[in-house]
């Protein structure tokens, strides 16, 4: 075949473009020497920052969002709710089932539900000390069999199961009958934190009528800039984004980065000044999203020739209070369920289900 060809072609190589040179990294000097610039580092003095209120329950109807104590504390300069979006206040990836903040209802602890912008982080933390919210407790469901349950409540509308996948190849009943031996498990994957080293941040600052410069550290500054447009109601060429240094992300600023951009660049632009947004260590680890968990039932026949003659997978992926990117990890766990091996016989099933935790993504 022609892929052979190129790949002996490849492998009878006796120098290499790249295999085996050395690598010069352009940004290494910077770096050793304390000289690189990371978001942070472009954030002038006594620069008005930015605190996400979050909910404190894990599934419940919002009644009613009070914020006129937190507005009278010295400092504080704007406290901002769902209702004063005009643009979209939807920002899921795949389904849109995230809003921006949440006025109607919360679905983990940590769902945003306003953004308060403040002169110092003192004030910023009594105002959030100062927000009420009246709260219609629902059900939590903190797994994803609870969730699954014939009476339980919809964490959104239309149930708790996001996405399904289906494969089904040769017939599974007569590869397992063909096997000479059988392995059969359960295997969990845990939730897991990226942990970078530099945690989520952003500096938004409006430039003249409706346009704003984001300096912050995603992984895809054309992702940044969609989402900022879309909740802003604005076109893309509004936006600039400004990729700074990045401090490890590992797929999760990939995700993050988006968001945390657009709190800045919402509350930059809707106060008329520069906003920087910056995590601490708990609120990064809290409320970023994780490795997305799940329970993988895996079924395998193989014969004594040492060909595997069949599986049979059961997949169910937490997605946690958001779909995020899980009907994207579904896919290919379900696809890449037989791994590098070529199977005949396959059925394979799997289930992306709501839970109210925090959302899994990219890893």
């Amino acid at each position: 075949m022609e892929y052979d060809k190129i790949l002996n072609n490849i492998l009878g190589r006796k120098e290499f473009l790249v295999v085996g040179k050395n690598v010069i990294r352009t940004d290494a000097l910077d770096k050793a020497l304390g000289k690189a610039r990371y978001t942070e580092d472009y954030i002038p003095r006594d620069t008005s920052i930015l605190k996400v209120f979050r909910s404190s329950m894990a599934h419940a109807k919002i009644n009613s969002i009070d914020t006129s104590a937190a507005l009278k504390i010295p400092g504080v300069e704007a406290v901002y709710t769902g209702a004063d979006i005009t643009g979209n206040n939807q920002i899921g990836y795949a389904l849109p089932d995230q809003p921006f903040l949440n006025y109607e209802k919360v679905h983990y602890v940590g769902d945003p539900i306003a953004l308060i912008v403040a002169r110092d982080e003192y004030a910023a933390m009594d105002a959030m000390d100062s927000i009420y919210v009246d709260y219609d407790p629902l059900p939590a469901y903190l797994d994803i069999d609870a969730a699954q349950t014939a009476d339980a409540v919809d964490i959104h509308e239309g149930g708790n199961i996001a996405v399904t996948t289906k494969i089904r190849k040769g017939d599974a009943v007569k590869g397992f009958k063909e096997a000479d031996v059988e392995v059969e498990d359960t295997y969990w994957i845990p939730y897991q934190d990226h942990m970078y080293i530099e945690t989520e941040a952003a500096y938004a600052v409006p430039e003249g009528t409706n346009k704003v410069t984001v300096i912050g550290n995603g992984q895809s500054p054309f992702l940044c800039r969609e989402k900022v447009a879309h909740v802003l109601g604005w076109d893309l060429n509004q936006v600039r984004i400004v990729q700074a240094l990045t401090g490890g992300a590992f797929g999760g600023k990939d995700d993050q980065g988006p968001l945390v951009n657009a709190y800045a660049a919402f509350a930059a632009t809707k106060l008329g000044k520069p906003v920087a947004h910056i995590w601490n260590r708990e609120e990064s680890l809290a409320y970023s999203n994780k490795r997305f968990p799940a329970r993988i039932k895996y079924r395998s026949g193989a014969n004594k020739a040492g060909k595997v003659t069949a599986i049979e997978v059961d997949i169910t992926l937490e997605c946690g209070a958001y779909a995020n990117r899980s009907p994207f990890w579904l896919w290919r766990q379900t696809a890449h369920a037989a791994g590098p091996y070529s199977v005949d016989n396959c059925s394979i099933d799997g289930r992306a289900v709501y839970t109210n935790k925090v959302y899994g993504g990219s890893f």
